[in-house]
């Protein structure tokens, strides 16, 4: 009995924490890193601007980071503060700090806590590498303290941030990036970054940036001395021709997303940089691409798609703060609330855009093949019968990744087929607009589509809240009663009511179109 008691009272308290960060919001990062790529160690000075954003006081304050981290002192509001660390049971590569300030964090007040550690990684894995060649520290490894609820359906906490970097290495060339405006040279540099973003460092010997400005947005792209793309023909290659396309196709991406959303935030910066080991590392005004991609004459499909996702959030995430929302029972002075994942509009979101800007680019065929291919990557994984619900996935999920980036953009486009595609993007680009601190979260989204739109309700249900497997057939031409005039019946076999739309060939070759509703 007390085997069975212990994994429920655990659960609880991770609920507990979980719930208890969900009140506390950062409002600023500010991050001080020295990096030592031989030793494969980065020394920190981690401060954090937060808000205490329930009514009752915190006296206690929980935040997440790497194990490879060593605390060797906090405070808070300036005051030394008494601290535990111990594993973390959700991520096995991470510890839990909790710290207890000298008085509690008043409801509804702001707080400055500063965290001084050590992370030494001598051994390199996919979100952290430090050695003398490159130097890579993602959010996700948790380089950077934030409060635990990045695994979690609320999601990570972005706020702007202000990161001072010193990388030392044997290696030539030597410099240090981030995301945002770059303030010095070097190995010594500073980032201001005013989109709300997290800290994504890559470190490594790189040529000066190849720098423009287009439609309000500065865009930079770094790349190591000596990439060179494999020319196909009897020319010699050019070395900046695939830096010179990368920066037109990002320069069209903001005149698409500027004609679609409206104009970028002020002050924005977009930097693409080359990476020998990580690829495809995305977060607000910065993207990771592994160094093959300059290797080539072209830019693929794939790479065009990462693209677009990354330039679209400038205007999405990196304008306000997009949460989910735990589960929570109701109480006197509240209501109570369901799980709601951030992912289906901190990353399903940009990746539809990016098809849009597809159909935009290259027509609606292109665009079409897009989702096929988005439709044929998630089939797998509906056929397993494993997933989750959108409305509840976190990047702890095996199939979060195949779940977010292929079935969530199929959903929008289910969304615009039903709403109508003006009416989506008159929401989102509504939503997406007031103060930086603004909070929006799937239901927000819901809120402003659903209204005297059942149908649109529905597909949230359906396809959100929970999982439906349709499985259609279409009978053969029957005669009917009428001269003419043939029949054809439409059964759904699994599960979910479908709209779908029918299109009919005449013997003279026309096509007549309609739209049916298939219930389960």
């Amino acid at each position: 009995m007390l085997k069975r008691i212990l994994p429920a009272v655990l659960t609880l308290l991770v609920f507990a924490i979980s719930a208890a960060a969900q009140e506390v919001e950062v409002d600023r990062y500010n991050i001080n890193a020295r990096i030592d790529a031989a030793a494969s160690a980065v020394d920190v000075r981690a401060t954090l601007s937060i808000s205490n954003l329930g009514q009752a006081p915190k006296p206690k304050l929980f935040l997440q980071l790497t194990k490879l981290a060593k605390v060797s002192a906090v405070t808070v509001n300036g005051s030394s503060a008494t601290f535990d660390t111990v594993d973390d049971r959700r991520v096995t590569t991470l510890s839990q700090i909790s710290i207890t300030p000298q008085s509690s964090i008043a409801g509804g007040a702001k707080a400055t806590v500063e965290l001084s550690y050590r992370i030494e990684a001598p051994e390199s894995t996919a979100p952290i590498h430090i050695y003398s060649g490159e130097v890579l520290l993602t959010p996700s490894a948790m380089w950077v303290p934030m409060p635990p609820t990045m695994f979690t359906v609320y999601g990570p906490t972005t706020a702007p941030f202000t990161i001072t970097l010193n990388a030392t290495s044997p290696a030539g060339s030597f410099r240090a990036f981030s995301s945002g405006a770059l303030k010095g040279e070097g190995q010594g540099a500073t980032f201001e970054q005013n989109l709300n973003s997290l800290p994504l460092v890559i470190a490594g010997s790189f040529d000066q940036p190849v720098s423009q400005d287009h439609g309000g947005v500065k865009v930079e792209i770094v790349v190591q001395p000596g990439i060179v793309a494999v020319s196909t023909d009897s020319k010699p290659a050019d070395a900046k021709a695939i830096i010179a396309r990368l920066g037109d196709e990002t320069g069209r991406m903001i005149d698409f997303f500027t004609k679609t959303l409206g104009p970028p935030p002020p002050g924005a910066t977009f930097r693409i940089i080359s990476s020998a080991r990580a690829g495809n590392l995305v977060e607000p005004g910065v993207l990771i691409l592994n160094e093959q991609v300059f290797r080539r004459e072209t830019l693929s499909a794939s790479v065009m798609e990462v693209l677009g996702d990354a330039v679209a959030r400038l205007w999405t995430e990196g304008r306000v703060r997009i949460r989910g929302q735990l589960p929570r029972s109701a109480q006197e002075t509240r209501a109570a609330t369901k799980a709601r994942s951030f992912a289906f509009l901190s990353d399903s979101l940009p990746r539809y855009l990016s098809a849009l800007y597809f159909e935009e680019r290259f027509g609606k065929d292109t665009a079409r093949d897009l989702f096929t291919s988005m439709r044929w990557s998630y089939t797998p994984i509906a056929q397993s019968g494993r997933d989750a619900e959108l409305g509840v996935q976190t990047m702890l999920l095996p199939n979060y990744s195949t779940a977010v980036f292929s079935k969530g953009p199929l959903v929008y486009r289910l969304i615009a087929e039903t709403a109508g595609r003006e009416k989506l993007l008159s929401a989102i680009k509504s939503l997406f607009d007031g103060p930086q601190t603004k909070i929006v979260t799937t239901e927000s989204l819901r809120a402003a589509l659903t209204t005297g739109a059942p149908e649109v309700e529905k597909i949230f249900q359906q396809w959100i809240d929970s999982i439906v497997e349709p499985d259609l057939i279409v009978g053969s031409p029957l005669a009917s009663d009428k001269p003419g005039v043939q029949v054809v019946n439409l059964r759904n076999l699994g599960t979910g009511d479908v709209t779908v739309k029918v299109v009919a060939t005449t013997a003279s070759n026309k096509q007549i179109a309609t739209t049916v509703m298939v219930p389960s």
